[in-house]
């Protein structure tokens, strides 16, 4: 492990059991052609495979390898603990992020991004796109964002969420006073570009090669039920209405209470029959505790028009 510098660039690196995949990833940065100085962060959650073996060779073999600062728990902290530790880590004056199954395959990626930022003061995010592999390295998709969205966004798009793809940002490190609410909310780097969005727009580059997204059985995200989703993007778009309702962006903090209750339908119609009459009575109550009485009623309203349409198909 080197010790502290001041690089242009820290690079993120969060990994649990990608052994397989761990190198590459590695690989992909330390290739990285720059007229400054970058780290990497490699933030390993008490992986039960070799991945701290791996990096260790790597570590000690790799030309490059004494741009690597690596953390390896002896417990696990889980994904997004394990992810702000390992933010927290990071020196640099921007921030980019490459998790440990995923890999960079432009080797002038950081010096564009950083030469576009340098100069672009108004830009707080720089991104471009990835394509999807499985876990054979066969490719699923092309392009993981479709072409409506490769552009660049506002700052208010941006703090009302954007598609942008973290394996492929980098960004102006502004998370020193990046609040708890927003820390403990489970989808955290949606909760972070929404904040980034305050101080700036996003860039989106064509002239960057698509990082590798990878899918595979041992992904934290992709092998997620959809209701397990539909719940942590409950808890996020709530943190992030409140955050930004203490902060007096109503019109952005309403967007987000539109969000929560779009998606507390769906985790209400994921349910069976008697489940999904109790999920109701508890969203209504929530509501008028929360002296949210027009969303108290947009729900009974919506599922008493669902439950009379559904009647009226046995008259």
């Amino acid at each position: 492990m080197v010790e502290k510098t001041n690089p242009m660039v820290s690079v993120c690196m969060i990994t649990y059991n990608h052994e397989k995949f761990i190198q590459e990833a590695i690989e992909g940065v330390l290739m990285q052609e720059t007229t400054f100085d970058f780290e990497l962060i490699i933030a390993n959650d008490c992986s039960t495979d070799r991945t701290h073996d791996v990096i260790e060779e790597l570590i000690q073999s790799h030309p490059k390898g004494y741009l690597i600062r690596y953390f390896n728990h002896e417990t696990n902290l889980g994904m997004m603990p394990n992810a702000f530790f390992a933010l927290e880590k990071c020196d640099g004056k921007y921030i980019a992020n490459c998790e440990g199954d995923d890999y960079w395959t432009d080797p002038s990626k950081l010096q564009k991004q950083v030469d576009f930022l340098e100069v672009n003061k108004d830009y707080i995010i720089s991104c471009h796109n990835a394509i999807i592999i499985d876990n054979e390295n066969n490719v699923i998709s092309p392009a993981k964002l479709p072409l409506s969205q490769q552009r660049d966004f506002m700052s208010v798009e941006l703090m009302k969420i954007t598609p942008i793809l973290t394996l492929t940002a980098v960004y102006r490190n502004k998370l020193n006073d990046l609040p708890d609410i927003l820390k403990n909310s489970p989808n955290g780097d949606t909760a972070i570009f929404s904040y980034l969005g305050q101080f700036g727009k996003s860039k989106y580059h064509h002239d960057i090669k698509n990082c590798v997204y990878r899918v595979h059985e041992g992904g934290v995200w992709s092998t997620k039920s959809q209701s397990i989703k539909h719940r942590m993007q409950l808890k996020t778009f709530a943190n992030l209405a409140k955050y930004y309702k203490i902060n007096t962006y109503k019109e952005v903090s309403l967007h987000f209470q539109q969000r929560v209750f779009y998606v507390n339908t769906l985790i209400i119609n994921e349910a069976k029959s008697w489940t999904k009459i109790r999920l109701i009575f508890l969203a209504i109550i929530i509501y008028i505790k929360k002296k949210e009485y027009k969303d108290s009623l947009r729900l009974i309203k919506i599922y008493t028009k669902n439950y009379i349409n559904n009647l009226l198909k046995f008259i």
